[in-house]
């Protein structure tokens, strides 16, 4: 058996983390160019696993497609910042 399910913390003397800057920001930085993520080959696939009406959904329309929009909005709402 286990004796714990987490990792159990390290000391670490100061001299081995280096500068509170490289600490802090990592030893290199990001890349400048990053490309962008492309959208899912099924939209909102977790949420038709649930099917159109799940016990909690008490409205009339379907709930598969009412979070396919709110997939689709909130995955195009900050596109032209990319």
């Amino acid at each position: 058996m286990a004796t714990s399910y987490y990792t159990r913390p390290e000391l670490v003397s100061l001299d081995a983390v280096g500068s509170l800057r490289e600490f802090w920001q990592g030893p290199h930085p990001f890349p400048a160019t990053v490309e962008p993520a492309t959208p899912p080959p099924i939209s909102a696939i977790l949420i038709k696993k649930m099917g159109d009406n799940p016990a909690f959904w008490e409205r009339d329309n379907s709930f598969i497609d009412v979070m396919a929009e709110l997939y689709e909005r909130v995955r195009t709402k900050n596109k032209d910042l990319l």
